[in-house]
């Protein structure tokens, strides 16, 4: 027997079973008053609803148009020409010979706006029209990822109530079609919502249509239980009765017994779940806890009590028909496969996910804490912002990306919670706390400043309020020339030093001591006069704890070494440091004395540039013990010289630095090698270039760097010094070495290929070669004559002149080579005084005997050996 049922992706007309959504249809296509909106969850039958819509109506002078927009464009402009385009194309017959016009319209009239240019292409098309034009847009909710959507929805509504100005929009209409509210389609709220459609609801097979399907697709022989049980399990859901039919299709005995219908379903259906729209619903009521909630509800008999917001979730996820009051759950198999005992188990998963992520990050593995929340959160996409889990999820979430260094991330999610300030006290006070910090380390002081005000005035004297007033102290000194806010932050830092632990609730005594210590360091660094003789210095150094003291000692040590008072050397804080084992504190924050990789590479500088070099090299090997496997000691002399940098420390230090890394690195193809050539090229304070010179030798064989302007600059330095020197067989080495670098430019610089050809070109002139000269100018000449302002657009060329590369060019062309060495006039003595022009017309008056050989060579003219 032939088979019916296929795996069609379009029902042909004969399996087509019509349902009251298309009769609405219909009824809105005669009255043709606004558009139709079909709403409807995935896989229940929307695009063939809409497609036998065009199948049935769209024949005659009447015409239907199909748009699939889940194919997104970059804008609005694009999307509109889509629907024309598709237009034409689908309805030749009518509108081929609109084509040409409506193309040349677009040139002309390129400038209007999208929506005047679409409203004008409409009217174009209905005006070649008879009849009715009915636009299909398919998948409209796909609108909503794109900047744009509120224009083609609000294009849609202006459609309408332009027919009061053109008569021919009463014969255009729209069919949308989506599985997101009307509602949720416009995103600007200063625009009005897309309310002017007509809900069209897509319900499962009522009895009737159920075994209309049957007859359609030749099943009616079926017996009647089989029949009733097949309806039992799908009660008319298309998709579902579809695929089981044609399960039942291809049994090769018919089915007698109602368990056999019953096997078949928990086979197919209620085994794995990997069936749809099975498959879909499950993992939709997986993201979402309110709907696991509603169908908790719904099992205990109380579906009264579940929103209409939520019912219509229920809707659009397929697990409810569009009715009034009576809210079920629409099938049996639907509802098997969303049991009680599926739905706790997804909870039960859920709680394991925060536990364990709360886990992680209790024990500092803050990486994989956020990967675990973010799974949480992306399994429930709407959670509650009222439940508890919310809060804790991103208040943890919100901490794990502070300690790993996501500030902006930290920021987002801890600005999402919302703990009670009474009921939850110490999470509420931590958020406000890392919010400040964050919007500190942002330079955000007006919000850190909020945040920790927001602590500081509760006057809860915890651990909290302690943090939050230092922190505070530290913003309010910020900026000098604000007096009030000086008076103020030197009054939060007095209040801290002159407290006592007793003055504070439930703090632990080395978190006291080392805030009170932070306060003292503030008053010493502070532009404001002491009060009496207090030595603020003195009484952080008598108090801190050991992590705090190589920075108070340092600090010590650049202010007073020149004072009659003793104090600790370089040497005593390195041996101090290496004695206790200091670990390296991250998240510095204000707190500048913390011992941190800025303190600890502070040292190593100044040991190095006091010429202490075994304290210095101390150090270098403290940090590689004490930080990453990863770290060795030329990977930290590497990024010492990049903080020297950022310090903006002089020249001669940093270069000394980096030739000290240089003699130490034996890996001369490492990216730090020749990083430190490249540096030592252009610090070089000696200017004996053979820096420069060894880097342009490892650039010439690396062919995985680019050439940039800075490699040029330092190219056309090297090359004027070698120059000056009149070392021209470096300057050859040089020149053949840039004939292979030029390939290498990358294509934002291609324009300063020109640049290593006016060197070449320049070489060979002062070489003696002029045809090979005459050569380049011709090409570079040519160059610049083709596309002068590209060229322009290069800094280096614009710097040179474009107009002195043209004129040498020229000079270079127009000199002749001469078949006679020079006659230079016998009466003229060696140390006679000339004037001479050379070939760029720079005019030398000097010595004759230091000009000699380039008249011979012809790179300059006599111009007198007149008296000068």
């Amino acid at each position: 027997m032939e088979k019916i049922l296929k795996p069609y992706t379009i029902v042909p007309p004969h399996l087509y079973v019509e349902r009251s959504a298309d009769r609405q249809v219909k009824n809105i296509l005669d009255d043709m008053g606004r558009p139709g909106y079909v709403l409807v969850s995935r896989q229940m039958g929307k695009t063939n609803l809409l497609i036998n819509a065009r199948r049935k109506f769209g024949n005659g002078d009447d015409r239907f148009v199909y748009v699939d927009l889940s194919n997104l464009f970059h804008n609005e402009l694009q999307c509109f020409r889509n629907i024309i385009d598709t237009a034409i194309e689908t309805n030749l017959d009518i509108f081929s010979q609109l084509e040409i016009e409506i193309r040349t319209y677009r040139r002309e009239f390129n400038e209007l706006p999208p929506h005047k240019q679409h409203e004008k292409e409409l009217r174009m098309l209905l005006n070649t029209l008879k009849g009715k034009l009915i636009i299909i847009l398919d998948e409209i909710d796909a609108l909503t990822k794109v900047d744009y959507s509120d224009r083609i929805f609000a294009q849609i509504r202006s459609i309408y109530f332009a027919r009061t100005n053109y008569n021919e929009f009463e014969r255009l209409t729209y069919l949308l079609s989506g599985v997101v509210e009307p509602s949720e389609l416009i995103k600007d709220p200063k625009i009005s919502p897309f309310n002017i459609g007509e809900k069209i609801f897509l319900n499962d097979f009522s009895r009737v249509e159920f075994d209309s399907f049957l007859e359609k697709s030749k099943l009616s022989y079926l017996d009647d239980k089989i029949k009733n049980r097949i309806f039992y399990w799908t009660n008319g859901n298309p998709r579902l009765t579809w695929d089981l039919c044609c399960i039942i299709e291809d049994q090769e005995v018919n089915l007698s017994e109602e368990t056999e219908v019953d096997s078949i379903v928990k086979l197919h259906y209620l085994t794995s779940f990997d069936k749809p729209p099975i498959d879909n619903i499950r993992e939709i009521v997986k993201k979402e806890s309110v709907i696991q909630d509603a169908l908790i509800e719904i099992e205990y008999g109380k579906g009264d009590v579940v929103s209409d917001n939520i019912k219509q979730k229920l809707y659009l996820s397929g697990i409810i028909n569009y009715t009034e009051n009576d809210i079920k759950v629409k099938n049996r198999i639907i509802k098997e496969s969303l049991s009680l005992q599926w739905i706790n188990s997804i909870r039960d998963l859920e709680l394991n996910l925060i536990e364990k992520g709360i886990e992680l990050y209790n024990e500092g593995y803050y990486k994989k804490a956020i990967n675990t929340f973010t799974t949480h959160l992306n399994d429930n996409v709407h959670l509650n912002t009222d439940n508890d889990d919310f809060n804790i999820v991103y208040y943890h979430l919100g901490l794990s990306n502070y300690y790993d260094n996501n500030f902006e991330e930290a920021l987002k999610s801890l600005t999402l919670v919302n703990f009670d300030a009474k009921k939850y006290g110490n999470l509420y006070f931590k958020t406000e706390l890392f919010k400040g910090y964050i919007h500190q380390k942002k330079k955000n002081y007006e919000d850190a400043e909020k945040s920790f005000n927001n602590i500081v005035n509760t006057d809860t004297r915890d651990e909290f309020y302690l943090y939050a007033k230092i922190n505070l102290g530290y913003i309010l000194s910020l900026d000098k020339s604000n007096e009030v806010n000086t008076i103020k932050s030197k009054k939060l830092f007095l209040e801290i030093a002159n407290s006592s632990l007793e003055n504070y609730y439930k703090i632990e005594t080395l978190t006291f001591t080392k805030v009170k210590t932070e306060a003292l360091f503030s008053l010493e660094n502070s532009a404001q006069d002491k009060i009496g003789n207090r030595n603020y210095l003195d009484e952080a150094l008598l108090i801190c704890p050991e992590e705090y003291k190589p920075a108070l000692l340092f600090y010590q040590y650049k202010n007073e070494k020149l004072s009659e008072r003793k104090v600790s050397t370089i040497d005593d804080i390195a041996k101090s440091i290496i004695f206790n084992n200091l670990k390296l504190s991250k998240n510095q924050g204000q707190n500048k004395i913390k011992f941190s990789q800025r303190v600890l590479r502070e040292l190593q500088l100044e040991a190095f540039k006091i010429g202490h070099i075994e304290t210095f090299e101390s150090l270098i090997n403290y940090e590689k013990s004490v930080t990453s496997l990863y770290y060795n000691e030329i990977t930290i002399l590497d990024k010492l010289i990049g903080f020297a940098q950022n310090l903006n420390l002089n020249h001669e230090l940093v270069f000394d630095l980096t030739e000290y890394l240089y003699y130490r690195c034996e890996d001369k193809n490492s990216d730090i090698y020749k990083n430190a050539l490249y540096l030592l090229s252009t610090l070089d304070p000696d200017t004996n270039f053979k820096y420069a010179t060894e880097y342009f030798k490892i650039l010439d064989h690396d062919n995985s760097q680019n050439i940039d302007n800075d490699h040029l600059t330092l190219y056309i330095t090297l090359y004027q010094h070698l120059i000056n020197q009149k070392n021209l067989k470096r300057v050859f080495e040089l020149i053949n070495i840039g004939e292979k670098l030029k390939f290498k430019v990358s294509k934002e610089n291609a324009n300063s290929v020109l640049l290593f050809d006016f060197l070449t070109m320049k070489y060979n002139f002062e070489a003696g070669q002029l045809e090979e000269a005459k050569k380049h100018a011709a090409i570079i000449s040519n160059q610049l004559m083709k596309d002068e302002e590209y060229y322009k657009r290069n800094p280096i060329i614009r710097q040179m002149g474009i107009d002195n590369i043209k004129n040498f060019c020229s000079n270079i062309s127009s000199l002749k080579r001469n078949k006679k060495p020079i006659q230079i006039p016998k009466k003229i003595g060696r140390n006679d005084i000339v004037k001479v022009q050379y070939i760029n017309n720079d005019i030398k008056i000097i010595k004759f005997k230091k000009v000699e050989n380039d008249l011979k060579n012809g790179k300059c003219i006599l111009v007198s050996n007149s008296n000068f």
